[in-house]
Parts: structure tokens; C-alpha cells; sequence
């Protein structure tokens, strides 16, 4: 199953960059995220696992909290073409 890239919109309040939850529950989803940041068809960004919460504040990535221990939130770059995963430190809320 091939996902479309989502539609965008642009506001000088939203948070820069793309966004992918549910990053670890679909069996599409993940593969599918990767291929679109690599391939450029949408911007670098961050996923986040069931269960995680992206905090941002002024519209920056303050802190990354899970209600499950294992759950992590990622940053998802572009290196040449391929994308990059690097985890991004998770607070377990317990």
C-alpha cells in the first residue's frame, strides 16, 4: 500500500516541517515517511510512536513524552536521498 503525500498548509502559527504519528502502529506508515522525506515530496520532520507527544513551544520542539515506556519520538532527515532516523530523547511520563 503506497500513502499519498498529505496536502499542506502554510500559517505563521503552525510548526515548520512535516509530522507523522502513529509512526510504529502501521505497517505502512513508517517505510512510507521515510520514502517521502528522502525523496523530497515532503519537508524533514519528526514521527512519533503510539502512545508520544510532541511539546512544542513557540513553535519549537521543547520536550518528547510517552505514556509507554518503549515509545520513542523521532527526527527524520534527508541525507542525499535517503532518510535519516535519530531518536529523540523520550520522558516516560510513568
Amino acid at each position: 500500500m503506497r500513502v499519498r503525500a498529505p496536502e499542506t498548509t502554510a500559517s505563521r502559527d503552525s510548526c515548520r516541517g512535516s509530522n507523522c504519528p502513529h509512526y510504529d502502529s502501521e505497517r505502512d506508515r513508517r517505510p512510507s515517511f521515510r520514502r517521502m522525506v528522502a525523496d523530497g515530496t515532503i519537508p524533514e520532520g519528526v514521527a512519533a510512536a503510539d502512545g508520544v507527544a510532541l511539546h512544542y513551544v513557540d513553535g519549537r520542539l521543547a520536550r518528547v513524552v510517552s505514556s509507554r515506556p518503549r515509545a520513542k519520538g523521532w527526527r527524520v532527515t534527508r541525507a542525499g536521498r535517503r532518510a535519516v532516523e535519530r531518536r529523540l530523547p523520550t520522558r516516560f511520563l510513568g
